[in-house]
């Protein structure tokens, strides 16, 4: 059996809605892309990643625990539960690219905790301009066998 590639394209251009096109992919065939949407709070989101930022900036003090609290509260409030189900299907055996709209740039998104791990781990982070009315970041998760 070949690797999966879950694959998400994140929209954030409404200020209180993300917008997300996936579309998990086996070997050669190209499934239809699902939609999903989900409200959020955007003060909300806003605090929790200056929460993480903080966490993040205080070197000797900074614990696994503050890190996940904060990190689960982003994904909860910016991952609906059909896509984190499917995130989670095959989390240990597959990859996840995620093309991030440039408005969602400020979210800390390697950083969001699904309750088992970082949405990101270990991260590959590469800023790509593929237009100037596309998506400029890409990171990719190669997810851990026996994790």
């Amino acid at each position: 059996m070949s690797q999966r590639l879950h694959t998400a394209i994140v929209d954030l251009t409404s200020s209180d809605t993300v917008s997300y096109q996936y579309m998990c992919r086996e070997g050669v065939d190209a499934p239809p892309l699902a939609t999903f949407e989900k409200d959020f709070r955007r003060e909300h989101v806003s605090d929790c990643a200056l929460a993480l930022i903080r966490t993040l900036q205080q070197q000797h003090n900074t614990s696994a625990a503050d890190l996940q609290h904060w990190g689960g509260r982003l994904y909860d409030e910016l991952i609906p539960h059909e896509l984190s189900y499917a995130f989670r299907g095959d989390a240990h055996s597959s990859n996840l690219v995620m093309y991030l709209d440039p408005a969602s740039s400020w979210i800390p998104w390697e950083l969001l905790w699904d309750g088992d791990e970082f949405l990101f781990f270990p991260t590959v982070c590469c800023a790509i301009r593929l237009q100037t009315n596309s998506f400029s970041w890409r990171k990719t998760r190669t997810m851990m066998p026996g994790k």
